[in-house]
């Protein structure tokens, strides 16, 4: 689980500005300088693309500089032309994205507002029936809607695989065809959306769709209102427009479609945290594999079940269980991709009525993001685009320019759009990105991601082991599960899981102070886990145990196999610091998810020295890059300041990138992959470091292993091409 222009009021600032001066500067900043290149990162909310297109084209004529400085997931193709006709930097990348509107296809909708009305009844029965579905499928003229809405910005698609995540995306799926047919004139088996619902039953009398007879109690009464719930018009034009057009072409066969364009906010809370709906459209942001198909699909994630879980349609299919499960947990690299094929064909088979047409794919978006003349420092991820940790760390003004942004004394500062405003800054409860792109910059994992070839890379961890344990395996327990039902010391006996350790850095620091330790990595995961905290369901309910031998060792034991829960465990072990969050271990679970660690300013027992500081002025923190702030609501922007405490120095992260991108086939060194690369290649071609001067060390890029191997051969080659033209930062 995307305005009008605001300027900051000037008591506002003020105040702001109050607050934060009573910090003192107790700490004096390490030198060398660590941490990102930029000192501020503003979050500015601007919500409307007429607004993000003002702020980003118009300069104050007293400082000459534009109200953005990088706006993403531009998708009106002519808000992208113009910034790049005046010289903004344009970067696109086919991201790993899907938009799609879901049905609430549970048969029992009694559980809603209005309990056993006849209303909730006749919802339950035709929301269920995989024939009305499939007849809304055929009222949906994709392919048309999105040409002459987004033109070349993003890309239809059939299945929930978008095609950035390449081979795991079944390319045989086939949409219905768009035909919506006539009420009057269609007949039963004609291909129509009409002749499908007069096979199924359904009648066309006095200008309204009726039940099927055979329906019993529900038969041969009117269809009632279905409501889509969409976007507003103002925050997002594009998708509100999307959905009316949609509506419309189920209006014009009578079939009581109706759009209803809402706060996004307000309309997540009905279907995740409720299941009250019958149709909405939402966008995800996705990551490289497709665990994605789990969360959304599988029964156990139900979120009428467990509330704000991503099943929102409420399928409970035991043959698509089956096949997520392998996406899931499978440790056999073809099985998960041809699990994820059928999965992907079973949502478009209609021998399938409990999932099948329960998700009407919309599109992938191609990612595409504008960034001020002169900012640089922009790193272009496949699949992330341009917004991902490694622009955070590298962004930075060339000097002098004319839209360099210094504040203070020499504060250099970039003004970042978020689309919406956030509606939480609790890890354990935000669930839109608005809210997470405030807070991912203040938090790391264990692992990191080279952001041009998608290899694991070490951060927190410096190593990790993963190992399947012998069938039967007995854990004995160093501390209560409570999700098991499992005390301390208890043995619990693995059936088939896997053991993965994970070896920590010893200089990693939370934002107060604390020296990062596995004991909070311990803290973190078995308090998601004891708490049952719903956005994390798929992850918690696997961990039988963790435990910490030393204060640089992890173990993780886990009662499933699965190549995905290295990255969930390693990503969700950093979110919460104990001193914060330990007093609400064993609380009532809407107390978890309701507290407001920005709002809460005292000190927590164990919090480390710099807490109260400038450092780290609220609860809201972790051992990431930025520091969170203060969140002002009225004028609707954060200002996050760079953590100059962070494990690694300004130059190190410099370093690592240019490593990272000569290992893609940047020969020479220059940022890109070009000519002169592919020439110092030919020219040291099948020659190996015994045979001085025609081997070139820099030209033997790669492995069989994926590291050089004293030679420059095919392997070096094949890099070269694959990557062609790719550049190491924009502009």
């Amino acid at each position: 689980m995307k305005l009008k222009t605001k300027t900051i009021a000037i008591a506002t600032l003020f105040t702001l500005i109050l607050v934060v001066s009573t910090f003192a500067w107790t700490f004096a900043q390490p030198t060398p300088q660590r941490g990102p290149q930029i000192d501020v990162v503003r979050f500015k909310v601007v919500k409307s693309p007429d607004s993000v297109l003002f702020e980003m084209m118009t300069t104050d004529p007293a400082t000459g500089l534009t109200g953005l400085d990088i706006a993403t997931d531009l998708i009106r193709p002519a808000d992208i032309e113009t910034m790049a006709s005046a010289g903004r930097t344009i970067t696109t990348v086919p991201g790993f994205h899907m938009g799609f509107i879901r049905f609430n296809v549970r048969p029992d909708q009694t559980y809603r507002p209005g309990g056993a009305s006849e209303e909730n009844l006749l919802k339950g029965k035709v929301l269920s029936d995989v024939n009305f579905r499939y007849a809304l499928f055929q009222c949906y003229d994709q392919d048309t809607i999105v040409a002459s809405i987004y033109k070349y910005t993003v890309t239809p698609v059939k299945s929930m695989v978008p095609p950035a995540q390449g081979g795991w995306r079944n390319p045989g799926i086939v949409k219905p065809p768009y035909n919506p047919g006539n009420p009057i004139t269609s007949t039963p088996g004609d291909g129509s959306a009409c002749g499908v619902l007069k096979a199924a039953g359904y009648t066309y009398v006095g200008g309204e769709w009726k039940t099927p007879t055979a329906w019993g109690d529900e038969g041969d009464k009117p269809i009632p209102d279905l409501k889509v719930f969409t976007p507003t018009y103002e925050t997002a034009p594009t998708s509100a427009e999307h959905g009316a057009r949609f509506t419309t072409d189920c209006q014009n066969i009578g079939l009581p479609i109706v759009h209803e364009p809402m706060d996004f906010e307000s309309y997540l809370e009905l279907v995740y945290g409720e299941a009250n709906f019958d149709l909405f459209m939402v966008f995800y942001g996705l990551a490289r594999f497709p665990d994605h198909l789990y969360d959304m699909c599988h029964s156990s994630q139900d979120c009428q079940l467990v509330p704000w879980a991503y099943n929102a349609p409420g399928l409970h299919s035991d043959d698509l269980d089956d096949l997520v499960e392998t996406i899931k947990f499978s440790l056999d690299h073809d099985e998960k991709v041809a699990a994820a094929w059928a999965a992907q064909e079973m949502l478009y088979d209609i021998s399938y009525p409990e999932c099948a047409f329960s998700t009407m794919m919309l599109y992938s978006r191609m990612y595409f993001n504008a960034h001020m003349n002169e900012l640089t420092g922009v790193v272009n991820s496949p699949g992330y685009g341009s917004d991902n940790s490694w622009t955070y760390l590298n962004m930075r003004w060339t000097p002098g320019s004319d839209y360099e942004r210094i504040e203070g004394t020499d504060d250099h500062v970039v003004i970042w759009q978020c689309g919406e405003e956030p509606e939480s800054f609790n890890p354990c409860f935000a669930h839109t990105v608005y809210a997470w792109l405030i807070i991912a910059p203040a938090l790391d994992g264990l692992m990191a991601v080279n952001p041009y070839t998608h290899q694991d890379m070490p951060w927190i961890a410096t190593s990790w082991d993963t190992d399947q344990l012998p069938a039967n395996y007995p854990v004995t327990l160093d501390s209560d599960n409570r999700y098991y039902e499992v005390d301390k010391d208890e043995t619990y006996v693995i059936e088939e899981g896997m053991k993965v350790t994970y070896h920590l850095r010893n200089d990693v620091e939370w934002h107060d102070g604390n020296i990062y330790k596995a004991s909070d990595a311990e803290f973190n995961l078995e308090f998601l886990r004891d708490n049952e905290i719903p956005r994390y369901m798929s992850t918690w309910e696997h961990i039988v145990d963790v435990q910490c031998p030393d204060d640089t060792t992890v173990i993780v034991y886990s009662n499933v196999t699965s190549q995905w829960l290295l990255y969930d465990f390693a990503g969700d072990a950093a979110l919460m610091p104990p001193p914060v969050w330990s007093w609400l271990d064993g609380k009532p679970l809407q107390d978890i998810l309701a507290y407001d660690p920005e709002g809460n300013l005292t000190t927590p027992t164990g919090a480390g020295p710099r807490f109260g500081t400038e450092w780290c002025p609220t609860q809201v923190y972790g051992t990431g890059p930025f520091i969170y702030t203060y969140y002002d609501p009225v004028a609707m922007y954060i200002d996050m300041p760079a953590n100059r405490y962070y494990f690694l120095e300004t130059g190190e992260i410099e370093a690592l990138k240019a490593t990272m991108f000569h290992s893609i086939g940047d020969v020479d060194n220059n940022g890109e992959v070009w000519g002169n690369d592919k020439t110092r290649y030919s020219l040291s071609y099948a020659y190996s470091s015994g045979e001085v001067p025609p081997y070139d060390v820099d030209a033997d890029i790669s492995g069989p292993e994926g590291v050089p191997d004293d030679m420059v051969d095919a392997w070096d080659g094949v890099l070269i091409n694959f990557f062609w033209t790719d550049k190491k930062e924009y502009p």
